[in-house]
């Protein structure tokens, strides 16, 4: 695979995005080929031993509310209860049920987890938090949700690869006792498409 061949253990998925084949409806069932496309790309990473972090976005699927996307979540993870080279990210950048979904409360998320967990004791889940956050917010967050790692964008500043600011918000994501996750990818831009110029994972043990 050419993730592997080019040295990435792990890659992010968002199977919601718009296009022909999207996972769920707008009253939270699973679509057949929107399931099947996401197993064959699953069986394909765990064949090559990656990683794959399947995140999960409400605002790519037209009238799809919370309670629905819960819905949805907890119906994927029953179908995916076999895999154990994924995790689930339930508020990508804070934007899963709409765009204003950074400003809902934190039951509504530790629902949403509890739901996952319900089926799958084993899932990891996380919940992302956009750069609006920062790393301290971002602990309190995951505290308060009880997800599995704390997941942190931070912002895209020109010290975004500077050590001590990398030591920074991983210090404080320890403060939640959970396994921390900074990642931001960075965008170049010519006239025919979006290329990866450079991405970061940094984890932070507990």
């Amino acid at each position: 695979m050419y993730l592997r061949s080019k040295g990435f253990d792990g890659v992010r998925i968002w199977p919601n995005l718009t296009g022909p084949v999207q996972l769920m409806r707008s009253d939270g069932s699973l679509r057949p080929d929107g399931l099947s496309t996401l197993k064959f790309i699953l069986d394909r990473a765990r064949d090559e031993r990656l990683v794959v972090d399947v995140s999960f976005t409400a605002e790519h699927v037209a009238g799809l509310d919370a309670a629905r996307l819960r819905d949805a979540i907890v119906a994927t993870t029953g179908e995916l209860r076999g895999y154990e080279n994924i995790l689930f990210d339930i508020r990508t950048s804070g934007t899963s049920t709409g765009r204003s979904a950074s400003r809902s409360p934190p039951v509504t998320w530790r629902v949403f987890a509890l739901g996952i967990k319900s089926v799958d004791a084993r899932r990891i889940v996380t919940a992302s938090n956009s750069s609006e956050n920062t790393a301290e917010e971002t602990a309190a967050f995951v505290s308060q949700v009880g997800v599995d790692v704390a997941a942190y964008h931070d912002p895209r500043t020109s010290h975004f690869f500077d050590p001590s600011w990398i030591k920074l918000n991983v210090d404080a994501l320890k403060a939640s006792g959970r396994l921390g996750r900074i990642c931001r990818s960075r965008y170049r831009r010519d006239t025919r498409r979006f290329r990866p110029a450079s991405a970061r994972t940094t984890i932070a043990s507990r």
